[in-house]
């Protein structure tokens, strides 16, 4: 199984862990624009979409994976809680509970 990770240069603050996940042939790092076509390529591909935000205000992400019926795992704030209420998975913004519930996805 391979990981992409998808983000806009400046709003990577992990630099470190970017850099170990380029050398690493179980992720793909996209770090730049993607056009809409290859992001509905990519999200009909995935077997979940992570959201690991700690502030949002708004998303069309997981409205665009429920499009394509990929479970959605994001923390527990803002909009989210209204939009993957039933159909999402939500955790608390802090990194053990977060890979808990990547653990419920990708062991089902």
């Amino acid at each position: 199984m391979s990981c992409q990770m998808l983000s806009q240069p400046s709003l990577i603050i992990c630099s470190e862990y970017v850099e170990k996940m380029k050398g690493n042939d179980d992720f793909i790092v996209i770090n730049r624009f993607i056009t809409n076509d290859e992001l509905a390529t990519l999200i009909c591909h995935a077997v979940a979409v992570l959201c690991p935000y700690s502030s949002v205000s708004q998303s069309g992400i997981p409205q665009t994976c429920m499009v394509w019926r990929v479970p959605v795992i994001a923390t527990n704030i803002g909009a989210f809680k209204e939009v993957l209420a039933e159909t999402g998975i939500l955790a608390d913004s802090n990194a053990f509970n977060f890979a808990d519930a990547m653990k419920s996805v990708f062991n089902n």
